[in-house]
């Protein structure tokens, strides 16, 4: 069988070309004294490599009916064409160990911050520093150096027109085992490598396809027995069974081990570790006994992470949620001045930045707030029949949501707005603006937000015209202040009903 068409073979010729051009232009940026631009064009001649290291991979995703979709995804993960840039140049023949694939993945990682670092001035820290002084000569001797190997390498091999049936197969399966995340754990795991070493590259991956039957006849098993052992469940647990691991991430901010340990010294059912390249994300472990039935794990653990997400956000009046706020503001890919030549960002609305004015340090005493706060909680299910709660949450999901095709601050302000208004209701006895105004009057008399707090409940009662759109820094001041009242009244006791 054909492997690869003749126009493919042109465009692996196209990428070490173009892999050589840039090549002699970070060269030429050495010899300039402009290392950081070489660094830079270094890294993107490696990733034309890594490209055609994909591409000769393209007939079998062809072959399994999804070309396009899955070489694109490849060629435009930089820090994949990174990877196969120097896998495709250094696997044959040597022996594959997880320290190899583990240094590989860090290599790849590593060139493309530092390319990013070499190529754009950062005005998001206190210290501006010029690209040039981010990157050492040295740094970007040794990569062109390697990049120089790698092309020479890529220039001497020999065109390869046939690949049986067998190997496209094998191939297939692999590189659909290798897109699969937690196939690909076991794939590259100790005990993987060590047999592929031992039985060679075709034999490892029958092994594996052998592997992945057993361990689905298991698992298959394994679920059978537990749904028979869910209809004669014992009356209250006797030994942990289920282990729940989920990840929340911090707008607001920074977590230090010693504040969680806190909370893991006196909570059994979840424990909390600090997780994330800046300090901002806790791994949540959540652990219950063999008197949950498996139907019920997922819905169990949910409200009671539900419950504990509202603690943790009200208690430390930031922001917390299942997933990183990213920016998607924008439908569209580029935006170009033909006559300027100039690329632009344009937005019909204020982007949905929750940047906190100052990042925060998670505290002891914070975390015991939050068990505090939880305590006093309704248990996991319930939480549902409590509007505050409810609404509360609902606005932490729309927080959470940027997109072009919905401006979600409406949706924020006015569930954060009718959060405030049942917990007031159950302190004071008026309406809602006389409520909210005693509640400023009491707590926030001085505080600079004073008028503009009370011009947005004006106008979600009344729809009074607002001196400026929402905002932002309006979500930000009316989550604080539904947090505050939970922390004022919620937590002292002082409400009507419960």
């Amino acid at each position: 069988m054909s492997y690869l068409s003749d126009r493919e073979h042109e465009i692996l010729a196209a990428c070490v070309k173009q892999a050589e051009d840039l090549l002699l232009s970070a060269e030429a940026s050495l010899d300039k004294g402009v290392h950081h631009v070489a660094y830079h064009l270094a890294a993107l001649a490696l990733e034309e490599l890594g490209k055609r290291e994909l591409i000769k991979l393209h007939p079998v995703s062809r072959i399994k009916k999804e070309p396009s979709g899955w070489l694109k995804k490849g060629q435009s993960d930089h820090v994949k064409k990174l990877f196969w840039s120097v896998f495709g140049g250094t696997s044959e023949g040597k022996e594959m160990t997880p320290k190899f694939f583990e240094e590989l993945k860090d290599f790849s990682d590593e060139v493309h911050a530092k390319r990013l670092m070499a190529t754009y001035v950062d005005h998001e820290v206190d210290e501006v520093l010029l690209p040039r002084d981010k990157i050492s000569l040295e740094e970007a001797q040794n990569i062109v150096s390697f990049c120089r190997a790698r092309l020479d390498l890529a220039k001497s091999e020999k065109r390869r027109d046939k690949i049986s049936q067998d190997e496209i197969d094998t191939q297939k399966w692999f590189i659909q085992a290798s897109e699969n995340p937690e196939q690909r754990k076991f794939v590259f795991s100790k005990t993987s490598i060590e047999k592929l070493n031992e039985i060679g590259h075709k034999n490892w991956i029958l092994w594996l396809k052998a592997e992945f039957r057993r361990i689905e006849a298991e698992e298959d098993l394994a679920f059978k027995k537990e749904i028979e052992r869910s209809k004669n469940l014992p009356q209250s647990g006797t030994y942990d069974k289920w282990k729940v691991k989920v990840r929340f991430y911090s707008a607001s901010h920074t977590i230090r081990p010693k504040a969680l340990q806190v909370w893991n010294d006196q909570i059994d059912w979840l424990k909390l570790h600090p997780a994330g390249k800046n300090n901002d994300e806790i791994v949540a472990e959540i652990i219950m006994q063999d008197d949950v039935p498996i139907e019920a794990v997922w819905h169990f653990s949910y409200g009671l992470l539900r419950t504990f997400l509202v603690a943790l956000n009200a208690a430390t009046m930031g922001f917390w949620w299942w997933y990183p706020t990213k920016r998607t503001d924008d439908f569209y890919e580029s935006i170009h001045d033909l006559e300027s030549k100039n690329k632009l960002e344009i937005s019909p609305q204020e982007p949905m930045n929750l940047v906190w004015p100052v990042k925060l340090t998670l505290k002891e005493e914070q975390m015991r707030g939050v068990m505090s706060f939880l305590s006093k909680m309704p248990p996991g299910p319930k939480i549902n029949e409590f509007e505050e709660f409810n609404r509360y949450l609902e606005a932490l999901t729309f927080l959470g949501v940027r997109s072009p095709h919905w401006d979600s601050k409406e949706a924020v302000f006015t569930n954060f707005a009718k959060c405030l208004k049942v917990q007031l209701s159950q302190v004071y006895s008026g309406s809602f603006i006389d409520n909210f105004n005693s509640y400023l009057d009491e707590n926030f008399a001085e505080a600079e937000d004073h008028d503009r707090a009370t011009e947005l409940i004006d106008h979600h009662l009344n729809r009074t015209p607002l001196s400026k759109s929402i905002n932002t820094k309006d979500l930000m001041l009316m989550k604080f202040l539904c947090d505050a009242a939970f922390n004022v009244f919620f937590l002292k006791g002082k409400r009507i009903t419960m």
